[in-house]
Parts: structure tokens; sequence; C-alpha cells
């Protein structure tokens, strides 16, 4: 996971550009069932348990462009439009971009899987969004009160719109999702105040372990694939990968990060020449956002789904043939040692024991990896 703020205004626009209650491109009236051949992403739905405090909205229902202009360019309630604490200033923090991203073995699989398997991964992906909201509803969900602040109180759960897209900026299937959650809660006492953004950003290394394993736990449960570990070069650990899946595949699906990747060695080389020396940690974190700048493309025209998946399909019999193809897919389904994977006392002691030890290993490096996964909307 990743995570980013929106600024108030027009910060939110570029999750509803292409879609918001099949009201852009080329999706008019579409009916929800049709957006797989339909150009464009499908609308947004309404999550987090804070939306008990807003009358005329309940979870899973439709977003409008107008209900994300009324809540995060104007801070006000998204239906009725009134007001909800105070208003936002033009270059407030309307709210934070969570971006969830399966590991790249996940998005190949989806892109490629007969229907009843890809639909599959896409609910178990959805369920381990909802985990991940949980965890952070539980544990990072706060706001202040008091002069300057002064004390931290809790509030009554997130108010968010989830939307879901299929691919990379490159074009490449990327399965993910944004939950643009508003920085409006609700106190016990049903006063609406800003979120304590320095709690979340404290809890986003746990909330993307918390949404890996219950990735792999809910694929494991509904499919029975299996995961393994996978090196990773940059991340100098391994990457928990489905088993079976062609690692050249993966690497044919990820054009953004090697060209983030090839321009940030450039820089460093170029740095270390210059200074005779190589960049600090908070050095060489700039010049991997100056490497995704450089390289980051105008996103693409929206696609249908019918039409992705099609191109997908053919790239991927480039690369492996069709019988290539059919004998991964075969084999990522039936692997031949596959055991069922319970969500028992030791499984719950062994998750925790790796989301501890990601938790360490990953502190360090955590703002390097979010600029390379950011890069690839």
């Amino acid at each position: 996971m990743t995570l980013k703020k929106l600024a108030a205004g027009s910060g939110y626009e570029y999750l509803t550009r292409q879609v918001a209650a099949a009201d852009s491109t080329e999706l008019g009236s579409t009916p929800l069932g049709d957006y797989y051949s339909a150009k464009g992403e499908a609308p947004g739905h309404w999550v987090g348990s804070g939306l008990v405090g807003l009358d005329g909205l309940a979870y899973g229902d439709t977003v409008t462009a107008d209900h994300m202009k009324n809540l995060f360019g104007e801070g006000c309630h998204p239906v009725t439009g009134t007001a909800l604490g105070r208003a936002y200033r033009p270059d407030a923090v309307a709210g934070f971009d969570l971006t969830f991203s399966p590991v790249k073995s996940v998005s190949t699989l989806w892109a490629v899987a007969p229907p009843e398997v890809a639909e599959a991964i896409t609910r178990a992906h959805d369920a381990a969004v909802a985990d991940a909201l949980a965890f952070l509803e539980g544990h990072a969900i706060f706001t202040r009160e008091g002069t300057d602040g002064v004390r931290q109180v809790e509030a009554c759960g997130l108010v968010a719109a989830a939307f879901v897209h299929r691919d990379s900026r490159a074009g490449d299937p990327d399965l993910h999702t944004h939950v643009a959650v508003a920085n409006k809660v609700q106190t016990r006492q049903g006063k609406w105040l800003s979120v304590y953004g320095t709690v979340l950003h404290q809890y986003a290394v746990a909330a993307s372990e918390a949404y890996n394993t219950a990735l792999e736990h809910h694929l494991a449960e509904q499919l029975g694939v299996r995961f393994v570990d996978r090196a990773a070069g940059l991340a100098k650990r391994p990457v928990r990968e489905i088993d079976g899946v062609d690692p050249t595949l993966c690497r044919r699906w990820s054009h953004r990060r090697h060209d983030i990747e090839d321009r940030t060695g450039e820089l460093t080389d170029e740095y270390a020449a210059k200074h005779g020396r190589l960049p600090t940690s908070k050095e060489a974190i700039a010049l991997a956002q100056r490497a995704n700048l450089e390289t980051r493309a105008a996103k693409h025209e929206p696609r249908s789904e019918a039409d992705q998946r099609t191109t997908w399909r053919s790239e991927a019999v480039q690369e492996l043939g069709q019988r290539g193809l059919d004998r991964m897919i075969d084999a990522v389904l039936n692997p031949t040692t596959s055991t069922p994977q319970q969500a028992d006392e030791r499984w719950l002691r062994e998750a925790t024991a790796r989301v501890i030890a990601e938790l360490e290993a990953q502190r360090a490096t955590w703002q390097s990896w979010h600029l390379y996964a950011e890069a690839q909307r």
C-alpha cells in the first residue's frame, strides 16, 4: 500500500476523470453489468464505518462526481452539500489516497486467467482491502481536540471512496484500488474534525503488510494457489509471489518500474561522478522521485476490460506460446503439493511473525518503494 495526500479543490479529479458513477468517457448511462465492454473504469463505491454518520449514504453505494466534489473538493456532506465542520481552504489536505496493489504475479494471473478465476482474484483483492481498512480503523483513525490539537481522541471510523483500476500508466495489467479517505471524521460526540494524519502515516507500512498477508490467505483459500519467496533485487529481501506464474511474463508487464529503475541508476551514477560518493538515503529518494517524473508518460486513453484482456492474452501468448500459457495457468491452479491454508491459531502466529519481520525489514526502505509503486498508476 502507498499513501499520498489529496489537496482540496481539484486534487481528487484524477480518480474521477475516466469514470464517476457512469458519467464520463463513453460510459454514459451504461448498466453496471456492461462495464466489461465499455471504455473506462467501473464507478467507485463508498466504504468505511464512518458512513453511519452521513444520512443518505450506505456502504457500497455508487460514488458520483457530485459526491466527490462536495466531500473532497469542499469538505461538505457528499449528498446534501451541508458543512461537515470547517470548510477546506484551497490548499488544505482534503484526504489521503491509499493505493492497494498486489504483487505482480497476482495481476499477471488475473490478466490471463479464465473469467471465473479472474473474478475470484478480484474478490480476494477486495476482501484484503477491506481487511486492511478494518485494521486502520482499529489502530490509526484518530482526530485531535483542544488548543493546538493537544488531545488525541477516537473517531467513529473513516469515510472513503474506493476505485478499482485495472492497468498501469504504461498499459500493463495492474489490478489495484485507490481508497480516497476523506479528511473528515466524527468524534463519539458527533463533532466533525480532521484525521490525525501523523498516526495514519505511522501505520502505512503495517497496513500494507496487513493487505499482503490477507490477500495471500484469501487467494489460497479461494483458489488453492501457493505463494513462495522470490528474490527482488532492489528490495534486498524476498517478495512473496504466486508459485508457478512465469517471471518472464511478470517482467514484461513491469515497464514503469523498469523505466524508473534504469533512470534512477543513471542519475545515481551521475551523482557519484559529480560528488565522489554515493547518495545518502534521503538523496537517493530524491533521485528516485526525479526519475519517476522524468519517465512519467501521459495517461493513455480509457479502454474497455474486454479490449485489455484481449491485448494481454495476445502478449502472453507471444511470450510463452499458447501451450506454455495454458500449462502455466493449469500449474498455478493445481499445485502438486497444495495444502489448503486454514486460519487457525498456528496460521495466525505465523502471519503475525511475518508481518513483524516485514515491518522491521521495510521501515528503512518504504519511502523509496512508495515512489516506485505510485509511479505505476
